[in-house]
């Protein structure tokens, strides 16, 4: 069955909780209810619980991005995140 209900793509969020409050609020005017992330949800920025619970709780799909596998996997020194947290440990 076809739904023609708008969905929008995330990705690339960088725990940018006000960016993404604002790509929320677009997506509000334009009548979006679905969401879906493709990833990379946290990283250096200030609201990486806030962007990570949002994202749980609203998304239907949420992919493990690049600097999202560093919080699953700290010794994967591939991952941005993990790399970061290696050298604030040193």
């Amino acid at each position: 069955m076809y739904d023609d209900t708008p969905i929008a793509i995330l990705y690339g969020i960088y725990s940018n909780w006000p960016a993404l409050e604002a790509i929320l609020l677009d997506a509000q005017y334009r009548g979006v209810k679905r969401f879906i992330c493709l990833g990379d949800i946290v990283s250096t920025g200030p609201f990486p619980i806030e962007c990570l619970e949002w994202v749980l709780s609203n998304c239907e799909l949420a992919l493990l991005g690049y600097w999202d596998e560093g919080l699953e996997n700290p010794d994967n020194l591939w991952c941005c995140s993990a790399i970061l947290r290696k050298k604030s440990l040193i």
